[in-house]
């Protein structure tokens, strides 16, 4: 049944991508983004994105060749969230249309002064190209790129998507190809400078030997996501005991000691925010986060009124899935060691 489930697992994939592309363009056009800004490392951030490509790289035998100015600081601040979602799409239609070719990122300084820094972001592969007549339409919703010798089932939002994004920031992006010859996308973005040391973006690998043997409560209805978030865990030697519903976390909360909790929020007898409240009656230092399906808005003061500590999206971003429960994790573990050193 391999060839079934391969086929099946592609369109799952292709039906998530269009639903959460459609999904940014309509969070763009609603003007409902936030303008956050973090400290990052421009080197890190884009050898985690490369990172997440990998699998892609191997299966079209392309070659990545990151380039980045060493003049560039090394911390800046800005939207690191936006710039990733532009710089993923650009890279994975880099990957998408090439084949046993090479694929080309470099990031280079074009002004900088006391305050801030210009940056000129530039993808360019060896890859199949686009006729200069379609130069424009690609960057139109639902328009994608025909070729007679490729043929790629993409949802014509990614290219879309990156021009919206851009132009948040000010900025446009610049195509230049020919049928045959590969495409180069470029686009400049303007980031502050920054000495600062604290709020840097873990850009890194996750270090995920924090979670080993772990104890984790996965309080969940769905018989799937049950097996799925188990199977995530249990690849870092997690050790993790299921509940279908709130009465049950809150009986195994009592009588066992958990490292964490991972609470849905709806499901039968009792939801995971009336459970949440009972739990915090008697037990105040366990970590929970909420998995939710809904848009974070809507349930956020509901959730942190409850006694949760986070919230994890479904379906899950496997990275910020372990992100989140490592950094809730570490506090706990933290804030334990801060109420001995208060007792002593």
């Amino acid at each position: 049944h391999k060839k079934d489930l391969s086929l099946l697992k592609f369109s799952a994939d292709y039906l998530l991508a269009l639903i959460n592309d459609v999904l940014q363009v309509n969070k763009i056009d609603s003007k409902s983004l936030k303008d956050d800004s973090v400290t990052f490392v421009i080197k890190d951030l884009m050898q985690t994105i490369l990172g997440s490509f990998e699998y892609m790289r191997l299966q079209n035998n392309n070659q990545f060749h990151l380039n980045i100015d060493t003049s560039i600081p090394q911390r800046v601040r800005g939207n690191s969230l936006r710039l990733s979602q532009v710089l993923m799409n650009l890279i994975s239609n880099a990957c998408k249309f090439t084949e046993d070719g090479d694929i080309y990122i470099n990031v280079t300084q074009t002004k900088q002064d006391d305050s801030q820094v210009i940056l000129e972001f530039t993808i360019r592969d060896t890859g199949i190209g686009i006729s200069p007549e379609k130069h424009h339409s690609i960057f139109d919703e639902f328009s994608q790129i025909d070729s007679n010798i490729y043929q790629y089932q993409g949802t014509g939002l990614g290219l879309p998507i990156v021009k919206k994004l851009l132009a948040l920031s000010d900025s446009s992006i610049t195509l230049s190809s020919e049928l045959g010859k590969g495409s180069t996308f470029c686009f400049e973005l303007t980031l502050e400078r920054t000495q600062q040391q604290e709020d840097i973006l873990k850009g890194q690998v996750l270090d995920t030997r924090l979670l080993k043997d772990k104890r984790i409560l996965i309080v969940e209805d769905n018989r799937i996501n049950q097996i799925v978030t188990k199977k995530i865990l249990q690849k870092e030697d997690v050790i993790c005991t299921l509940a279908e519903n709130g009465n049950r976390a809150i009986s195994l909360i009592k009588n066992q000691d958990f490292d964490l909790v991972l609470m849905d929020i709806n499901m039968p007898e009792k939801d995971g925010l009336e459970a949440t409240k009972e739990i915090r009656v008697f037990n105040k230092e366990i970590p929970i986060i909420a998995l939710t399906a809904v848009e974070i808005e809507e349930v956020r003061y509901s959730i942190f009124e409850s006694g949760m500590n986070g919230i994890i999206v479904k379906p899950y971003d496997i990275t910020q899935f372990k992100q989140v429960i490592l950094a809730n994790i570490e506090q706990a573990g933290q804030n334990q060691l801060n109420n001995h050193l208060e007792a002593i």
